[in-house]
């Protein structure tokens, strides 16, 4: 499992750059490294990466204390989609 992590600056929030950051990442990870379940750990009060966690097909498997970041939601899922 590999966990992923990003951050948009303000100026640029909401014009798509972290769901295309996401999506080259898992692939390149899966191609390249075998890497195929994905983690994102989410403060529960950061409503936009929460949206964007579910839009992208991450599902709350959990919750953990991180020590410098305080409580968070932890999202995973498999890459590539499986075949519908």
């Amino acid at each position: 499992m590999l966990e992923l992590g990003y951050t948009v600056l303000a100026a640029y929030r909401r014009q798509g750059y972290a769901t295309e950051a996401i999506i080259a990442l898992m692939e390149e990870a899966s191609i390249e490294h075998g890497v195929h379940r994905f983690r994102l750990a989410i403060s529960p009060t950061n409503a936009p990466s929460r949206a964007l966690a579910i839009k992208l097909g991450f599902e709350v498997v959990g919750d953990q204390l991180d020590p410098d970041d305080g409580p968070e939601l932890l999202y995973e899922r498999h890459w590539p989609p499986a075949p519908q």
